[in-house]
């Protein structure tokens, strides 16, 4: 696995930034370009992103949350609505995207629950950490995404069954604001989006581009461009 490499970033970017989201990166990303979505081979994205079903069905990108590690500062339920907020509910979210290709159903059971919390069943989890876990893929006080199972999309690439978006603990008990915006980036990983270069600010706004790589603030939630780039350029 690799980590996608940081630019210095000014002190006062890290004052404003760094104590609430750390940093934020991709796991297994390619170097950074002035695309805002991944068009390697493979595409850092779930393959369940492709099609679409009716009601909850095989093809929904189903996700599970789990406290994995913590001082109890943030509980089970916490997370979980925290989550559901972000992704399914506030004014901007990734949800229904792309006429329902992107379809998330949170199911009813824990990420580490035996009987369905494997990997095979749940495409995406999202867990916090308050210090190292082992086999969690990014250092202390980074959020970041990590992909698994990389297989043949059918749409003559290939893509992951699975990813896992681990979420500093100090990220999410922030602010609603602020554990808003560090989520929904991070689930912009899990559906083919990556991080800018330092600076490598698009001329539309987008929730990968955030104030920490010197872009101007795009919202708590994906954009309405992120919503167009998602269902043309990268469910088709």
């Amino acid at each position: 696995m690799t980590v996608q490499t940081k630019k210095p970033t000014p002190r006062w970017v890290q004052i404003a930034w760094l104590v609430v989201f750390g940093f934020v990166v991709a796991i297994n990303s390619p170097a950074a370009s002035a695309y805002h979505y991944d068009t390697g081979n493979p595409r850092l994205h779930n393959k369940q992103i492709h099609y679409a079903g009716t009601g909850h069905s095989s093809v929904d990108e189903d996700f599970c949350t789990q406290v994995a590690d913590g001082d109890g500062g943030l509980s089970e339920a916490t997370l979980r609505a925290r989550v559901d907020d972000t992704v399914l509910s506030q004014p901007s979210h990734w949800d229904g995207a792309g006429s329902w290709k992107l379809d998330m159903y949170h199911t009813s059971t824990t990420c580490f629950d035996p009987a369905n919390g494997d990997r095979s069943a749940i495409e995406i989890q999202y867990r916090t950490y308050k210090y190292q876990t082992s086999g969690k893929g990014c250092g202390d006080g980074i959020s970041c995404v990590t992909h698994y199972n990389e297989v043949s999309s059918g749409k003559g690439h290939n893509d992951f069954l699975n990813e896992v978006a681990w979420l500093d603990q100090d990220h999410v008990t922030a602010s609603q604001y602020s554990y808003r915006q560090l989520i929904s980036h991070e689930t912009g990983h899990t559906v083919g989006f990556r991080d800018p270069s330092y600076g490598s600010c698009m001329t539309y706004l987008s929730i990968m581009h955030i104030p920490y790589y010197g872009c101007a603030d795009p919202g708590s939630g994906p954009t309405s461009s992120d919503l167009s780039t998602l269902a043309n350029s990268i469910m088709p």
